[in-house]
């Protein structure tokens, strides 16, 4: 496992969870696909990708999360300091108790400092449902 993955990817969901978006638009490479089953999307800058990232937010709120932990499911082999990785977000609520859980695949590279970016992902399943104005599927 890349150094430091686990704790990239949980600092990416807390980030998320509380819209840390300057962070959050630090690690994403451009421009970024994502894809949804047969759909994708291309994100040409990082205002794009923050609207996506701020309605999510919303949508977990909503539906009752309060806090996020991740869990890497499976790293593939590393080529040119590139690898994929799935990761499942698993959803919190006040209580502390498991109420969703989202599984993403990154695309990611290393640089040679060991900084992480994400390439592109792919929403796997998504527990907790998109809003009904979310635009991530939306025409560029």
């Amino acid at each position: 496992m890349p150094e430091g993955l686990q704790d990239f990817f949980q600092q990416l969901g807390e980030r998320l969870f509380q819209g840390d978006l300057k962070w959050l638009s630090d690690v994403y490479l451009y421009p970024l696909s994502i894809f949804v089953g047969d759909d994708i999307r291309v994100e040409q800058s990082p205002e794009d990708t923050m609207a996506y990232i701020h309605q999510r937010r919303e949508d977990v709120y909503r539906y009752g999360a309060r806090s996020i932990r991740s869990e890497i499911t499976k790293i593939g082999g590393i080529r040119d300091n590139r690898f994929a990785t799935n990761v499942d977000f698993v959803f919190l609520d006040a209580a502390g108790r498991d109420i969703a859980r989202n599984s993403t695949r990154y695309f990611c590279q290393q640089d040679k400092y060991g900084r992480l970016k994400i390439e592109s992902l792919e929403l796997l399943q998504l527990a907790i449902p998109l809003g009904k104005d979310s635009k991530l599927l939306a025409q560029h």
